[in-house]
């Protein structure tokens, strides 16, 4: 899990170890969305995801 964001971070580009930390990450929250009985259709503020 990423730690989150503080006044003394500074931006980095992610290595790869952390890009496929983060696609599992969104990966795991879809399954758990989908298990507490959503319906698996992301929709961001505008359209869908």
């Amino acid at each position: 899990m990423l730690p989150s964001a503080t006044a003394n971070d500074t931006a980095h580009e992610l290595s790869a170890l952390e890009v496929d930390e983060t696609i599992a990450d969104f990966a795991q929250a879809a399954r758990n969305a989908i298990e507490a009985g959503f319906d698996g259709e992301a929709r961001s503020v505008n359209d869908s995801v």
